[in-house]
């Protein structure tokens, strides 16, 4: 029995049908690339109207924030002051959600210097003890002398220790614990130096370590969420790499590793 090889219906596509299935899926991303394009556009203009938004909102609440610890002053009812204290406190949280916003939608030029990692955790000296006092939690510092200089934005290595340190605190209020404990250690290796920064809180599980890094992802209700994501744009700006490394109910640790250059 012998068959025709001509007739074999739906393997072969009409070449004016493919040239029009073709076209038709180039329309389709050109309209995909369109809408990134837009998107894009839609985000240059909010990110250049968000300083001028930002400083508005600032100018606003620093009054409150004033009349507020005036009358807390002045007040010498128990009731009032309690509920005053609740104000400030909302309104220094406030100021500060701000200021990472800020932080995270700048676009101004990393500006580096010649500085070493160990003398700008020196100088959050003040800073550290001020954490210490108000969270009841203990920070030990071991730095390591051969630590090389290294051209580093001050502003944005200080900024980048806070916002884990703070993300830290946050982790061992969650374990509801009486000792807690942050540790921030430099080590140099090789041609690399490492910063790390542990704590003994609530720990990360494996599902959402790789989520920490995304805008507005946090696992603790009074955390906005921008701080970790700010400290990814830091570490891609002075070319470092970062490792966490998480027990659940135990520790976390970042380690940033950064090239001796």
């Amino acid at each position: 029995m012998s068959y025709n090889n001509s007739i074999n219906p739906g393997k072969k596509m009409n070449p004016e049908k493919k040239l029009e299935k073709e076209f038709l899926e180039a329309k389709k991303k050109i309209d995909e690339l369109k809408e990134n394009l837009y998107e894009l556009e839609k985000r240059e203009i909010v990110v250049d109207i968000l300083p001028a938004l930002f400083h508005k909102l600032k100018n606003k609440i620093t009054p409150i924030l004033g009349y507020c610890q005036i009358l807390l002053k002045k007040s010498e009812d128990d009731f009032f002051k309690e509920k005053l204290k609740k104000i400030e406190k909302s309104t220094n949280d406030l100021t500060d959600l701000i200021n990472i916003l800020r932080e995270y939608f700048k676009n101004d030029k990393v500006i580096k210097q010649r500085e070493n990692l160990n003398n700008i955790i020196c100088g959050l000296e003040n800073h550290f003890a001020n954490t210490e006092k108000t969270n009841n939690i203990k920070i030990d510092i071991d730095t390591d002398k051969k630590i090389p200089d290294d051209f580093l934005s001050v502003g944005q290595i200080e900024t980048l220790i806070i916002n884990i340190t703070n993300n830290s605190i946050n982790a061992i209020r969650a374990k509801h614990i009486q000792h807690g404990v942050i540790s921030i250690k430099t080590v140099s290796k090789e041609n690399m130096y490492y910063l790390y920064i542990r704590d003994n809180g609530i720990g990360i599980s494996k599902e959402n370590i790789f989520k920490i890094w995304a805008p507005f992802y946090s696992d603790f209700t009074e955390n906005c969420g921008i701080g970790l994501s700010i400290c990814e744009k830091i570490i891609e700006n002075h070319g470092a790499v970062c490792n966490v490394d998480s027990v659940p109910g135990e520790y976390t640790e970042f380690e940033i590793c950064f090239k001796d250059r």
